[in-house]
């Protein structure tokens, strides 16, 4: 019987409602004496009935340390002893509106033997005992109260009408010490949020929710074929075809003049002036260079459109949400993987690529490190040999020159004195691991290959003083790889000819006993080799 339905009502009004209660009700529901008693009746007098098997489990619970469980039980045990204190075995809770009192429900005839009485089931013994009741006073009006889902339908199956408490009546959720105890330790937590920084990073500040991830979309673009090449090269030349001396210098054939007279004074002012004949010379002399330029960029325009559609970038949001300043705070973004994480200021980490590519080309497995490791500064990856399983250290510097590769931007671009690397191979040298060390560094000077002489001087000097320098535990470097590519100072005006990237390597005796110059030459060779276009074309199907 739900809330909203009408009970039964006795045949007198003297004859209270009988209303057997369930454990839950004394447990997780609000006192007898503020129950919600009209709601359930419209009886003048209820007799609330405690079967003894609710009784016997209480008594269970009354020892249960301090959670809520164990002071209900306790508080309804003191509601038993004042009913065993009375007279007549039952306590008044409600003097009017109705009248209610609380009893332990008797034992009944102890020969009938209803449906449950014998059940190992705590709820089917406490229906047996409502049963029995009923059986001894066949005239009562009984229910049975119960705010449990299984016992409401097992008092459906046995014909018990059933009162299922209002939902308003029941106790919220009992917290017990572990929530206590985690309450605590929460507030304790935000405390110390509230006295530390709380910074949050966000990609891309347009977005006010932060982002967990970016998924990002790259296009590998098919090498054309020999065939598609020399069909582009076909309409490049028909589009500019490539003219006769003879007509370049011949003047063009006019056509008549305008019949009105302004326009025909326009045309007379208009004079043809030849070429000068070694324009056209010079002209002549370049046009198969043009055509052999296309053809490499076809040759190449793969590689061109991959690379750009697998760069993107990104905007990462730095801020400080807590309640104190963030002092001396170090964030630290690392890409994991085959990615690479370039700053505006990357020139280093264009070198690392340089390098990784420069190993991958010579047959060496790369594991990258970062800078730091279980022992303080470590090398930027570990490089070990496919086939011979031999382990290098690899530390990579660039040199950074004011104006280049968005290096101090606003300051303009000066030619050095010197390559002055000296600073940055001492710095590669502390890292000192124990495996060899190979050391690149990028020079990042204008300096053409032709014109290296000095440069490779100062160079050698430079190092040959590094290595005769004591050190107790021997020179940890195998050898040192410099290299150089002009471009970045020629971003905004044509490469001079010749040799715009060029790489000078060194031997050195180590504590490793180990000669470096087969591994130099092909590291070198690999160099080269990310530098020089492809002579073997695709075949026609494009495999």
């Amino acid at each position: 019987m739900t809330n909203d339905q009408p009970y039964p009502e006795p045949a007198a009004d003297v004859q209270p409602v009988i209303i057997f209660v369930d454990s839950n009700i004394l447990q997780q529901f609000i006192g007898m004496d503020s129950f919600p008693w009209k709601r359930i009746s419209d009886a003048k007098a209820i007799s609330v009935l405690v079967p003894q098997n609710v009784v016997r489990e209480i008594d269970k619970h009354k020892n249960q340390g301090n959670s809520r469980v164990a002071h209900k039980a306790r508080a309804a045990n003191s509601i038993f002893k004042k009913i065993l204190e009375q007279p007549e075995r039952k306590l008044v809770v409600r003097t009017s509106s109705p009248h209610v009192t609380v009893a332990i429900a008797p034992r009944g005839d102890p020969t009938f033997k209803p449906p449950g009485w014998d059940s190992p089931n705590l709820d089917d013994q406490i229906l047996a005992e409502v049963l029995r009741f009923r059986h001894s006073n066949p005239q009562a009006c009984v229910y049975f109260m119960t705010g449990d889902t299984i016992p409401r339908m097992t008092a459906d199956d046995l014909d018990i009408a059933c009162i299922v408490p209002p939902e308003d009546a029941r106790l919220p959720p009992e917290t017990d010490e572990r929530d206590k105890k985690l309450n605590q330790l929460q507030r304790e937590l935000e405390d110390l949020r509230k006295a530390a920084p709380k910074i949050l990073v966000r990609i891309d500040t347009k977005l006010q929710d932060e982002i967990g991830e970016l998924v990002l979309h790259s296009v590998n673009y098919p090498s054309l074929t020999k065939k598609q090449i020399h069909d582009l090269i076909a309409r490049a030349k028909s589009r500019i075809p490539l003219e006769r001396k003879e007509d370049i210098l011949r003047e063009p054939i006019r056509s008549k003049p305008a019949a009105f007279a302004a326009l025909a004074a326009l045309a007379a002012l208009d004079k043809w002036v030849p070429p000068l004949e070694s324009t056209v010379d010079d002209y002549l002399r370049k046009y198969p260079q043009w055509a052999t330029e296309l053809e490499k960029r076809l040759v190449s325009l793969h590689r061109r459109l991959t690379f750009m559609s697998s760069a993107t970038s990104f905007t990462l949001e730095l801020s400080n949400d807590g309640t104190v300043p963030a002092h001396d705070a170090m964030f630290e973004l690392r890409a994991i993987g085959g990615f690479y994480l370039l700053p505006d200021d990357h020139e280093g980490a264009r070198l690392e690529v340089a390098a990784a590519a420069m190993m991958l080309a010579a047959d060496y497995e790369l594991v990258f490190i970062g800078d730091k490791g279980e022992s303080g500064l470590r090398p930027e990856f570990l490089a070990t040999h496919r086939k011979s399983g031999v382990q290098l250290m690899v530390e990579v510097k660039s040199r950074h020159r004011p104006g280049v590769m968005a290096f101090q931007p606003n300051k303009p671009r000066v030619v050095p004195n010197s390559c002055n690397v000296e600073g940055l191979i001492r710095d590669a040298l502390a890292k000192n691991p124990s495996e060899p060390l190979l050391i690149f560094i990028d020079l990042n000077i204008p300096a053409l290959q032709e014109d290296t002489t000095a440069v490779r001087a100062e160079l050698q000097g430079c190092w040959e003083t590094l290595q005769k320098e004591e050190r107790n535990d021997g020179f940890p470097a195998i050898g040192i790889f410099f290299c150089n590519d002009i471009s970045p100072w020629y971003v905004d005006i044509d490469l001079p000819e010749g040799g715009n990237a060029w790489c000078y390597a060194m031997t050195s005796p180590n504590r490793h006993g180990i000669n470096a110059m087969p591994m130099l030459t092909t590291f070198a060779r690999a160099f080269q080799q990310r530098l020089t276009l492809p002579t073997d074309f695709p075949d026609g199907d494009g495999q």
